[in-house]
């Protein structure tokens, strides 16, 4: 009983200091990047990595991404990483989804339980664009080259059974973007936990995801010459790299309950 009620507190700890800290994170980007387009403030597509968004699995796409508390096993890493403790042997697990505009997305998640109750995963995440074609100001209708945009994400993950009613698991992962040329990488933490409430099987699952330091683009396409002056007919070109914003990541909180209706602790 004590077990469960310090599982209890731990919970609502996390329940109250993790939506603190996402807003403290959203104050400090605001006030890096201050733009007020019109009567509001938007988001999109002001963050790297957004293949990170996607819905990996067969069975987390197929649920429309309402898997946070349902997830099991290897393909929890890309939902939940508590979810791997119910690895009761070594478990892997690959998938290949493909999006609208040729667009996919390949997972490959390793499993297996150590002792004590603790479960160590390995993970890959990838996506591709597929071939897309080279446009410029000199040729709109295309130049015949072509290229992709990729996503890859490498991590490791730790999980351990706290009780017999709590699980929370920790990942690290690298994470790299290219578009065409220029490539930035970076590294991010996911945290989560499912906790069973002991009312009707009730479980609840929590993550957030992709928490970590943002990253620039640097590549050979931001080469710009630069003439030192134009005053000078002998003065020398140099060669300058254009220097990017530094884009975050798309941090993603996750929340979800679960019940077993039949079967399982279901009291039917």
């Amino acid at each position: 009983m004590n077990k469960s009620k310090t599982a209890l507190m731990i919970l609502m700890s996390l329940l109250v200091l993790l939506p603190a800290s996402l807003v403290a994170q959203d104050s400090r980007q605001d006030s890096i990047n201050t733009v007020f387009p019109g009567d509001a403030f938007s988001k999109v597509a002001t963050s790297m990595g957004q293949f990170l968004k996607l819905e990996y699995g067969a069975a987390g796409a197929a649920l429309g991404g309402a898997y946070t508390a349902l997830a099991s096993g290897p393909a929890a890493m890309a939902w939940n990483p508590a979810g791997i403790t119910t690895t009761i042997g070594p478990e892997l697990y690959v998938s290949n989804n493909e999006l609208y505009a040729e667009i996919t997305n390949s997972y490959l998640g390793f499993t297996i339980p150590l002792s004590g109750g603790n479960t160590f995963g390995i993970v890959a995440q990838y996506m591709s664009s597929g071939d897309m074609e080279v446009t410029t100001l000199d040729f709109p209708d295309g130049t015949g080259e072509q290229f992709q945009v990729t996503g890859l994400a490498l991590g490791v993950t730790f999980a351990r059974r706290l009780t017999d009613r709590l699980s929370v698991g920790l990942s690290s992962k690298m994470i790299r973007e290219s578009i065409y040329r220029e490539t930035t990488s970076t590294f991010a933490f996911d945290v989560g936990s499912n906790f069973d409430l002991g009312i009707y099987g009730l479980v609840l699952g929590m993550s957030i995801q992709n928490f970590g330091t943002g990253g620039r683009f640097d590549g050979p396409d931001l080469n710009q010459p630069l003439d030192v002056s134009d005053d000078l007919q002998s003065s020398p070109t140099l060669t300058t790299r254009l220097l990017t914003e530094e884009w975050p990541l798309p941090l993603v909180f996750r929340a979800g309950l679960r019940m077993d209706v039949m079967g399982g602790k279901s009291p039917w």
